[in-house]
């Protein structure tokens, strides 16, 4: 989990991620909040990937956090979704 400085539920947000050869960059609102520059404890992957949104609630510790029976129902709301290819 990352932690931000504010409440991501309050509004929508630009999540951007970066992927390198050496690195992946995690930004939101444009603003750098994750870097992992490291092979520990596995390599960056380098294979094709698939890019996946989930619009429920994770019971998931690790991916998201646990979500209590008290806080349902939850929401998730998407505005849009782009893809850009850098050129290496």
């Amino acid at each position: 989990m990352i932690e931000l400085d504010f409440d991501a539920s309050e509004g929508y947000h630009l999540y951007s991620i970066e992927w390198y050869e050496s690195c992946i960059r995690w930004f939101v609102d444009d603003q750098l909040v994750h870097e992992r520059a490291n092979w520990e404890p596995t390599p960056i992957p380098h294979l094709p990937m698939q890019f996946n949104i989930n619009l429920w609630a994770s019971r998931s510790r690790r991916l998201g956090g646990r979500v209590r029976d008290n806080q349902l129902p939850t929401e998730s709301r998407v505005r849009r979704v782009k893809w850009y290819s850098v050129p290496s």
